[in-house]
């Protein structure tokens, strides 16, 4: 029996590191090095799952990755199983508020099919929440 639930251990409220996940490092992507630093003292890397990425010199260079390519796929780092893909939510002076989204389970799409299916949804909403956001 398949169930469309990607995680059980996150409900809304939860809290979770910014490390391993897509909406998380896509903040922690946006943040200036001085907070960032902060941020890594306040909460040291620690690995969720086998996959989670812990090493501070590596995260920094997926951290700048996603500034650059304006998108985040985090795969398993949270949990076994989990894909995310997510977006940053700018205002229209381009500042961070908000990220959007999306999980799936990592049998049912491989990371390029995430990418590719559901990236340009995701762009789209982006575009249309950015009045909003001001």
């Amino acid at each position: 029996r398949y169930s469309h639930v990607a995680s059980l251990s996150i409900r809304p409220g939860s809290r979770v590191p910014m490390h391993c996940t897509a909406g998380g490092r896509v903040w922690l992507a946006w943040l200036d090095e001085a907070d960032r630093d902060e941020y890594f003292v306040r909460n040291p890397l620690r690995a969720l799952t086998p996959y989670t990425q812990t090493d501070r010199a590596q995260l920094e260079a997926a951290l700048q990755r996603v500034k650059a390519q304006g998108f985040c796929i985090v795969d398993q780092e949270y949990e076994i199983g989990m894909r995310v893909l997510g977006v940053p939510l700018l205002d229209r002076a381009g500042q961070l508020k908000a990220t959007l989204t999306i999980t799936t389970h990592a049998s049912r799409l491989s990371v390029d099919e995430v990418r590719l299916r559901y990236l340009p949804a995701l762009y789209e909403a982006q575009a249309l929440l950015r009045p909003v956001l001001d």
